[in-house]
Formats: C-alpha cells, sequence, structure tokens
C-alpha cells in the first residue's frame, strides 16, 4: 500500500536466536500457546532471561494481530508497513461491535478487545490480564457510545468524545505504560502517560477542528435532508467512527513520534490519522449495517398517496362549521406574501352572517412540494376533531377569485402573529431587533399558560413528523397553533423514523432552541403521558386507523404517526435535541458578512434624487 513501505525496512529472514530451546513443554508456556511457542526464543518465553532492551526488540503480537497479519503482509511489502496496516485492520475490527446492538454485540466486543490485548507466547498470567484490560477498554467506549447516543448528542459530539476516550483508555489500560524502562512497575508514570496522551495540546487542536468540521457538515446534510439524515445510523455512525479515528488516530501517533523519534512529521501524523479514520469509518458502516437489520418497512401500495389525497375530507366535501364558514364565505385578498417558497394571498373571508375572518389562501401551483403541504394541513387540522392536540388552525380546501381569475387551492385561518412576534411584542422590542434567546426563555417561563400551550402543540408537532420546528412556524391567539407543515407526514421507511424528531432544524434563530431546552429530556405530565396512551390504544385498531386515513394519510402514514405518539407514550419525556452548536455560530457569521458586502458605499443616485437633494 502507498505510504507503508520503504526500501529500507524491505523483509528479511529471521535468523535463528541464541538460546532457542525447540525441547518446550506444555507446562513451560500454557495450552493455549503450545505451538506458537515452540518457534519462540527463551528470553520471549522467559522474561528475567533477558533485559528490557531485548523485550523491546522482539515484541509479543496479540492473538487478534497475529490473525490479521497475513492479510497485512499480503497488501504491503515491508515490515514496517504489515504492521501499520495490521493496527488499521485490527482498529476496524474492533470499531464494528461498539455500533453494533443486539445478542451479538457484547460478545463480538469482547472477542475484539481481549484478543488485541493479550499477547500470544506470554505468560498466562499477563494474558489474563492484558485481556481484562482490553475487555475494559471495549466496554468504555461502547459506554461512551450509548450514553452519547442516549443523550442525542451530534455524530460530531459523539465522534471526537469517543476519540479522547479512545485514546485515553487505551493509554490508561495498557499494561506496559505503568513501568519504566528497568521493568519496574510505577503507577506515576502510567497515570502522567494517560494525561499526556489525553490532553495533548496538539491533539486537542485536532479534536476541536474535527468537531467544527463535523458539526457544519451534520448541520447542513440535515437541512437539506429535511431531516431525514438523523434516521440513517449508515450516515450518523459512519461520520462518528471515522471522526473517532481520525483524533485518536492523530492523538497517539502524535505521543508515539514524541518518545520515539523526538520530533514531528506532520505528513506522517496527516496521513495516519486519515487513514484510521477511514477503516474506523468503514467500521461503523458495518456495525450501523447490522444494527438496522429489520428495521425497513414496506412500503405503501401503488396510488395510496392519490388515494389519500382525494378522500372527501381533503377535497373539501365533509367538512366541519369552521371549515363551512371558511369554504363557503367570500374570500378578499389583501397582499400577496414576498419571499415565500409557495404563493400565498392573505386577506379575509366573509361570511354569510358578516363575520370576517382573517385568513391565507394558498393557490395550488401543481407542483408536489404544494400537494404535499395542502395535504399535511388539512390531515394536520382533522386530527384536532380525533382528539390529538395539533392545534392547526380550520384548513379547507377551495377556490377563491383573485385579480379576476378563480383559483383552486386552500385556505387556513390564521390565529395571531408568529411566536417570534408574540414574545418580541410583549417584551416591548421594535420590529428590526433579534428577540435576545434569554429574554425569551424568561417570559416563556414567567407565563405558565404559554408554556403549556407550546409544550402541546410542539409536542404534537413531533407527532405529526414535522422536522422544520422553529418558532415562526406557529402562531399564538388564545393557544399556541401549529402552522407550515410542508414536512410532516413524511412516509416512513424504517421503523427507525417512529422516534420523535425535536429542535432539529439548524438555523441562526436561536430563540427556538432556547424555548425547546425548557422542554428536552423532561418528563411528560402524566395527564400527557395517560393522553398519548389513549390515543394509540384507541387509533391502532383497524377502525380507528381507517378514521385517520379519512383524514387523508396512507396507511405507512399512520404508521408513523402511531409509532411516534406510542414513543412518547412508552418513553413519556421530550426527547432530547442535537444541537449542531458550532453551525449557529458560523451561519450568523456568514450572514453578517453578505450584509456588510452586500452593503452600498454610497446612497443610489435614485435614492438622492428622490430626496429632493
Amino acid at each position: 500500500m502507498a505510504g507503508l513501505d520503504s526500501p529500507s525496512n524491505q523483509k528479511k529472514t529471521p535468523e535463528k536466536q541464541e538460546g532457542d530451546n525447540p525441547n518446550l513443554t506444555i507446562e513451560n508456556v500454557g495450552v493455549g500457546n503450545f505451538i506458537v511457542a515452540g518457534a519462540l526464543p527463551e528470553a520471549w518465553r522467559n522474561p528475567g532471561a533477558a533485559g528490557q532492551a531485548d523485550r523491546q526488540q522482539h515484541k509479543l503480537r496479540s492473538y487478534l494481530d497475529t490473525a490479521v497479519h497475513p492479510l497485512a503482509e499480503a497488501v504491503t511489502s515491508t515490515d514496517k508497513g504489515a504492521d501499520e496496516m495490521s493496527g488499521y485492520m485490527r482498529g476496524f475490527l474492533k470499531t464494528v461491535p461498539i455500533f453494533m446492538k443486539g445478542k451479538l454485540a457484547l460478545p463480538s466486543l469482547a472477542l475484539t478487545y481481549m484478543s488485541d490485548e493479550a499477547k500470544m507466547g506470554d505468560t498466562v498470567q499477563n494474558q489474563l490480564t492484558d485481556a481484562g484490560l482490553g475487555l475494559g477498554k471495549g466496554a468504555l467506549l461502547k459506554a461512551s457510545f450509548r450514553a452519547f447516543e442516549g443523550a442525542g448528542m451530534t455524530p460530531a459530539t459523539t465522534g471526537v468524545g469517543m476519540g479522547i476516550m479512545n485514546r485515553g483508555s487505551d493509554a490508561m489500560l495498557t499494561r506496559g505504560n505503568y513501568y519504566d524502562a528497568k521493568g519496574d512497575f510505577s503507577l506515576s508514570q502510567g497515570l502522567a502517560r494517560t494525561l499526556s496522551v489525553t490532553a495533548n495540546p496538539g491533539a486537542m487542536a485536532v479534536d476541536a477542528v474535527a468537531f467544527g468540521f463535523n458539526d457544519v457538515l451534520f448541520a447542513t446534510a440535515f437541512n437539506r435532508s429535511r431531516g431525514a439524515v438523523a434516521y440513517k445510523p449508515s450516515t450518523l455512525y459512519t461520520v462518528s467512527a471515522g471522526t473517532m479515528g481520525v483524533t485518536s488516530g492523530f492523538g497517539r501517533e502524535l505521543d508515539r513520534q514524541l518518545r520515539e523519534d523526538g520530533q514531528l512529521d506532520f505528513t506522517q501524523l496527516s496521513r495516519k490519522a486519515f487513514l484510521q479514520g477511514v477503516f474506523d469509518a468503514a467500521g461503523g458502516r458495518v456495525g450501523a449495517w447490522q444494527a438496522t437489520r429489520g428495521t425497513r418497512l414496506e412500503p405503501d401500495a401503488p396510488g395510496a398517496m392519490e388515494k389519500a389525497r382525494s378522500t372527501p375530507f381533503q377535497r373539501g366535501e365533509v367538512v366541519d362549521a369552521r371549515q363551512q364558514a371558511l369554504r363557503d364565505g367570500m374570500f378578499i385578498p389583501e397582499r400577496q406574501a414576498s419571499g415565500l417558497h409557495t404563493e400565498t394571498w392573505f386577506g379575509k373571508v366573509k361570511t354569510e352572517s358578516g363575520e370576517l375572518i382573517p385568513a391565507v389562501f394558498r393557490p395550488n401551483d401543481k407542483t408536489e412540494a404544494f400537494a404535499v403541504r395542502m395535504q399535511n394541513e388539512i390531515a394536520g387540522y382533522g386530527m384536532n376533531g380525533l382528539g390529538f392536540k395539533t392545534n392547526v388552525p380550520a384548513t379547507v380546501a377551495r377556490t377563491a377569485e383573485i385579480n379576476g381569475k378563480s383559483l383552486t387551492g386552500y385556505i387556513q385561518e390564521m390565529n395571531g402573529p408568529n411566536l417570534v412576534d408574540h414574545v418580541r411584542t410583549n417584551l416591548g422590542l421594535p420590529e428590526n431587533l433579534a428577540v435576545p434567546k434569554q429574554s425569551a426563555v424568561d417570559f416563556l417561563r414567567s407565563t405558565t399558560a404559554l408554556k403549556t400551550s407550546y409544550s402541546d402543540a410542539f409536542l404534537h408537532r413531533m407527532v405529526m413528523g414535522e422536522w422544520d420546528n422553529h418558532a415562526m412556524n406557529m402562531s399564538v391567539s388564545d393557544k399556541v397553533h401549529n402552522i407550515d407543515l410542508g414536512y410532516a407526514f413524511k412516509v416512513p421507511k424504517s421503523n427507525l423514523e417512529f422516534t420523535p424528531l425535536p429542535m432539529a432544524r439548524k438555523a441562526y434563530e436561536t430563540m427556538s432552541q432556547g424555548f425547546y431546552k425548557e422542554l428536552s429530556g423532561k418528563p411528560l405530565n402524566p395527564e400527557t403521558k395517560v393522553e398519548m396512551q389513549g390515543l394509540y390504544d384507541r387509533y391502532s385498531t383497524p377502525e380507528g386507523r381507517a378514521q385517520m386515513e379519512a383524514l387523508g394519510l396512507t396507511p405507512r402514514q399512520v404508521d408513523g404517526v402511531l409509532g411516534r405518539t406510542n414513543w412518547f407514550a412508552t418513553k413519556a419525556l421530550f426527547p432530547k435535541q442535537q444541537e449542531a452548536a458550532s453551525y449557529v455560530y458560523l451561519t450568523r457569521l456568514s450572514q453578517f458578512a453578505k450584509s456588510v458586502l452586500r452593503r452600498p458605499a454610497h446612497p443610489p443616485v435614485t435614492e438622492t434624487q428622490g430626496n429632493g437633494s
């Protein structure tokens, strides 16, 4: 392999060692090592027969190293290259079970880590000690991964955290680090070595760079995939494992160069960190494949989506009183919204009784994006009638006349300003000023009714499977309403998507993050838990599912709603959010830079003329 071989390290035929004794007994080396030990010199079998220098010259190989070394030799042409390649291969094999799940995960973890620490030809006592230390290394990494995943950490945080843990545990739980040059045990030396490897400034600098890069990468992928990447362990585990490999590989090679070479070779540092990251990323990918087997769902039958979008409720033929008022009254357009993806008209509906209902009308532009939004918002409103507290305003299909043209589409009642403007008004802030995050959070904490309504609305926003969860997609009147459901009710491809997504959108608008932090990881109140359980029990029956499908949902969309409802009923808490911290600040910095670059140095000529100067 390129980079692993050099002419100075060509393989040599080993010469017979002085003191070799072919007359070995099982009692001398143990049953497990008898055959292999027959080829080992006496100095290797008897530590007291030679000095420390001789031990360093003839290093014993671990069981795992012995198993993979022939393959490493097959792809390289030097001893040094084979040793390096063996290290990457062993890293791959040990990474796989960290990300595995199920019955095979822990036995595989124990096997790989114990076999990579115990040395063939060593004493039985040393082998047992080293195997136990290896098991400890694997257990720490496995526990770390589960803790990071359970806490809702991003792949960047998980990968960097596990990288630090990997190089720290490797140093702390390696027996040789606690023996000095004379072979005497030294606890202080082992601890100092562990601290040096774990907290090396150079390694921590790479940790920071890796975190920032992967944090932005994940947030960007999240936004572009509309949250779908959060349900893909193949991506999440690969990024986490690759980051772990880069950071731990860099730290270990940096420590080795400082101790053994006395100087730094940045080319070798970069190359070895990169290769370790590649092999560990592959291990994470294989682990993800094992962990997600059996999670895929059968797709909807052909034509299921078209059938869902043509139900009487979706067409506006079966309506309640509020929908009827919106459907049959005269729509009076007042202004067209600008800067939105969908053509949107604000105005009022005048009913037969003379009531004026503020409303927003969206004409059908024949795109799939419009069809999805219309289906979602009508079905979301309909769920209120089934007992869900989606708090979606009344929405119904209808035609409206705008600028002399009759347009088909749907209309939705407007219920007050969006949540950001509501908070800004109550704090007495000017319209062009961003709402300070802490001020907004303090306001939420001081307003019990608002916080309760917000938690209900946000919970049901997650039940509907919406990912674009920020405060401007909620409106406030007597309660908090959910609006703009452009990405809700996504057809799940696996049961992993039954886990609700919290504050997942990575945006510069930090008030939303502050609000959801008030709920993140907190238990549901007992009444809400009972409601969630009751809704799941009621609508997981054939009759209940039929009622949900009548609103305009496909069978798989119903599965998604019920799966997330059951998650809340079972877990009885708000899921923890994944925060891409650096992305928020980098986005704000980018927007500031763009505003500066776009700002004209002098007023345009037309403005000067318009001012009469």
